[in-house]
């Protein structure tokens, strides 16, 4: 039998009015909620996550979010969407001169900003009036003058395209590195997590000293970003050679 995932019988105890927030709280607690109601299935048998406590399980295959022993697929709203919205309208206005309305992870003014720049004649908002109220507009509109302002711009309209020029086809690229990670010892705690990014998934170019901090090989590093990325304090970043 295949072992349920850990969160299994997270969904279990919650169908069953156990309560998860003495196990685990905040971001996590809700991820794993979300988790656990979208994608559990039951499995018969009984399996051990979070001793002493044990959970039955129903011996059919049905979703235990289910109306009279149906489900369906749910959609993806909020800022995990965003990166692949801007992709799509960003493409469409690199093919097409019709007006196009950005949506996708619009929580706030930057954002619709960033819909414009790449050809988004107009923005829509969903997840960000969910989550904190149709007052949000506002900000929206006081942040998008403010910035119109100091940009020296007298209508959203000039945003709008600006940025499309400047993307081309990934292998069109220019491949010389140009930039590599310094490292601020300063505020740099030593975890060692951009090491073993930068060693599994990166270019080898990232050790450890003989105190624990990262030093990074300007010669093998690609500039590629993953450390500053990975790193929880802000220690990693990204400098011209030139």
């Amino acid at each position: 039998m295949t072992t349920p995932s850990i969160c299994q019988p997270v969904a279990c105890r919650l169908a069953n009015g156990y309560d998860t927030r003495s196990l685990m709280s905040g971001p996590q607690r809700s991820s794993f909620r979300h988790m656990a109601f979208s994608t559990s299935l039951e499995y018969p048998g009984d399996y051990d996550v979070f001793p002493p406590y044990r959970y039955p399980w129903n011996p059919v295959s049905k979703p235990l979010l289910n109306v009279h022993g149906q489900s369906a697929f749910g959609g993806l709203s909020g800022w995990m969407i965003k990166p692949v919205a801007l992709r799509c309208v960003a493409q469409i206005a690199q093919t097409t001169k019709l007006p196009i309305s950005g949506i996708g992870g619009i929580s706030c003014w930057q954002d619709a900003v960033e819909f414009m720049l790449l050809g988004a004649s107009t923005v829509q908002v969903c997840y960000a009036v969910m989550e904190n109220g149709h007052g949000i507009i506002r900000d929206f509109c006081s942040g998008l003058q403010t910035y119109l302002e100091r940009k020296e711009m007298a209508s959203p309209a000039e945003l709008v395209g600006r940025s499309l020029p400047y993307f081309t086809a990934h292998k069109t690229l220019q491949r010389d590195p140009e930039v590599f990670t310094a490292v601020d010892r300063m505020s740099c705690r030593r975890c060692g997590a951009c090491v073993t990014a930068c060693r599994d998934s990166g270019y080898q170019a990232t050790q450890m000293d003989a105190e624990g901090f990262p030093v990074v090989n300007a010669a093998r590093c690609d500039g590629c970003g993953l450390c500053a990325q990975i790193c929880p304090c802000g220690s990693m970043t990204i400098v011209h050679t030139a």
